[in-house]
């Protein structure tokens, strides 16, 4: 799965992969893991597929940087453009306004003057917005941390797997295709809805797959259950957020 280009995350409509738990496709999910789940598991089941809708569409609405960085560019050029301008009829310092601009200023005020408004006036309080909008502009040179070009669907997939670990049953492992290390609980192995729930199970990505209509690698399974590990340490480590 392609990495798409980095993106300036923004608020948008989300697209649920399935309206109902109904909906899924439930004869093929439970044919691939020779499975039969309670319409309670299914429930659960459909919740974890609207988390992983909402993450998808989070990511994947997204403006890819290169768009935003070329329209800033595009709004600054003419807003630099007036500033100028204006500089010409306001200088700095001790500057004097070149005479024949004063006299093309005062003629286009008397052209376009109605009695309501003066040209030389409102053009100056316009450059002036613009100059603080530039400047603002200016400011918002880097994109934040969240902002990736990892693929959207693997967003989803991290969340599909954090919520199907949530409120799984453990048990001590049998071998180290564990999730999380604890000095104190040693290495588990976990396991929900009748189904092992690991970074290394064929039986889960072959759910995964089935439920998403994904074909998930194994590596990208495994780089899915890594990427929420980390987040369980940092979130749950001394100072974590």
């Amino acid at each position: 799965m392609a990495r798409t280009p980095t993106r300036q995350l923004v608020e948008g409509r989300i697209h649920y992969l399935y309206d109902s738990h109904s909906e899924l496709p439930w004869r093929e999910i439970e044919a691939a893991v020779d499975k039969q789940f309670l319409d309670s598991e299914r429930k659960e089941i459909y919740f974890c597929t609207m988390e992983y809708s909402e993450e998808l569409c989070w990511h994947s609405g997204g403006a890819r940087k290169a768009d935003v960085t070329k329209l800033r560019n595009e709004m600054l050029k003419p807003m630099d453009a007036i500033c100028r301008l204006a500089e010409r009829f306001q200088p700095l310092g001790n500057s004097i306004i070149d005479p024949e601009d004063r006299k093309a200023m005062d003629a286009l005020s008397q052209m376009h003057a109605d009695g309501k408004i003066n040209l030389g006036t409102e053009f100056h309080n316009v450059a002036a917005s613009v100059s603080n909008l530039a400047v603002r502009l200016r400011e918002m040179t880097t994109f934040e941390p969240d902002q990736t070009g990892q693929s959207p669907e693997l967003f989803g997939l991290e969340k599909f797997v954090e919520q199907s670990l949530s409120g799984a049953n453990s048990k001590p492992a049998k071998r180290s295709a564990a999730l999380i290390e604890n000095a104190a609980s040693g290495v588990k192995e976990y396991s929900k809805w009748g189904i092992p729930i690991g970074p290394k199970s064929k039986i889960f990505r072959l759910f995964v797959n089935s439920v998403l209509k994904e074909n998930f690698t194994e590596y990208q399974v495994r780089e899915a259950f890594k990427n929420v590990r980390k987040r369980f340490r940092r979130n749950n480590s001394p100072g974590g957020r």
